[in-house]
């Protein structure tokens, strides 16, 4: 794992054409968004955990059963096996030892941008990691070493995101295996390349399919007027989002 890191690339970005140039270079096929570079490549099960390995696996075992007990009256369809239960519980907030990919690198850029704004943020790129059969190991917390998982897409957001994860046998450990770059992304770049990757039809209601997603983009148009005073100022920053857009 030590010698993973070691040969891992450290490159660092201040533009949206810088990323992409970047990318161009690499060989990853799955990538992660960080807003804030300081986070490890943890699970949210596992971050600011001080108990150790067995006692997590104990704590993680009772909140999927607790999911299961008071999630099943609102489910339509009931997830066939633990993996899918832990997906679910991933997508709606539970904190498991799933850690969220995309196949996507711009949706990646858009998740080390969205958040932290005065912090750089940083992409990892990752090559190796194996598939696991789930057939084989049926149950999420018996993997031997770490893996990447590509489920079914159980949900318009994994979809959307291009989603699949990374799984290891020891979530208090940060992934390492396969990674091959990780791209710090400067953040007073951040403002710029969110309106870029906009343009490219990524932004809050793509990202995040459904109405929640929709209300937050939609919000955003607001708060760019938010603090106008009056017409007149109303009037000066319209001509000036209009001489933006002509000179483009």
């Amino acid at each position: 794992m030590v010698r993973c890191i070691e040969l891992m690339k450290n490159i660092t970005v201040t533009s949206f054409q810088g990323y992409l140039r970047v990318i161009e270079q690499q060989r990853s096929y799955m990538w992660r968004g960080v807003g804030n570079i300081k986070y490890p490549l943890l699970p949210k099960v596992s971050r600011d955990w001080h108990l150790g390995k067995d006692w997590l696996i104990h704590t993680e075992k009772q909140l999927i059963h607790n999911f299961k007990v008071r999630a099943t009256p609102f489910l339509e369809t009931r997830p066939s096996n633990e993996w899918e239960w832990l997906a679910l519980a991933q997508h709606h907030g539970l904190p498991t030892r799933l850690l969220d990919w995309t196949l996507n690198p711009l949706i990646a850029l858009y998740f080390s941008c969205i958040n932290d704004p005065c912090e750089d943020g940083v992409v990892f790129g990752c090559i190796c990691l194996n598939e696991v059969d789930i057939a084989v190991l049926p149950s999420p917390f018996e993997l031997p070493d770490e893996r990447k998982w590509t489920p079914y897409h159980i949900s318009p957001r994994l979809a959307a995101q291009d989603g699949l994860f990374s799984i290891s046998g020891d979530p208090t450990i940060p992934i390492s295996k396969g990674l091959e770059v990780r791209i710090r992304v400067k953040s007073a770049a951040k403002p710029k390349i969110m309106k870029l990757l906009k343009k490219f039809g990524i932004h809050q209601a793509t990202v995040f399919p459904g109405l929640d997603g929709v209300a937050s983009y939609v919000e955003g148009e607001h708060f760019r007027f938010r603090g106008l005073k009056d017409k007149e100022a109303l009037r000066f920053k319209m001509i000036q989002e209009l001489e933006r857009r002509n000179k483009k």
